[in-house]
């Protein structure tokens, strides 16, 4: 199968996949947001940035749930042009009716879009909780 289908079937099949805005700065220490791994100025999406506190690119100022995070690898990945970058959350900034009384964030009220394949999208149906089976060793 080519590299690109069966990327494309991975895709498919992995989900649902978060949605992620991310922050940086350029060279010159202009604000980038890259969703999807597509570039765009905040000001092409209108959208209203707020000083972030442990990093130097500012977050959505609109966002439920932000996160301001430092890298801490930068990983080619083997036989493809991309790369897989990994970091360190600093700080969660959470809109307060968000947080459960367990400390956990509701779902229902967060409302979460997902990634699906192509250019298909979903929202949560049922929320529902299920233990984790217990082992008898």
């Amino acid at each position: 199968m080519p590299l690109r289908e069966a990327s494309r079937l991975l895709l498919s099949l992995v989900v649902p996949r978060p949605i992620a805005w991310v922050s940086t700065l350029n060279a010159d220490g202009a604000p980038n947001l890259a969703p999807f791994s597509f570039f765009n100025e905040f000001e092409i999406a209108k959208l209203e940035t707020l000083a972030s506190v442990e990093v130097k690119p500012p977050r959505i100022a609109a966002a439920a749930v932000a996160m301001e995070a430092k890298a801490t690898q930068i990983i080619p990945v083997e036989g493809s042009t991309s790369t897989m970058i990994l970091g360190r959350i600093l700080r969660y900034h959470i809109r307060e009716d968000l947080l459960r009384t367990n400390g956990l964030v509701d779902a229902a009220l967060l409302k979460p879009i997902t990634r699906l394949g192509g250019e298909e999208y979903a929202t949560l149906g049922r929320v529902f909780e299920m233990a984790r089976p217990q082992t008898n060793k």
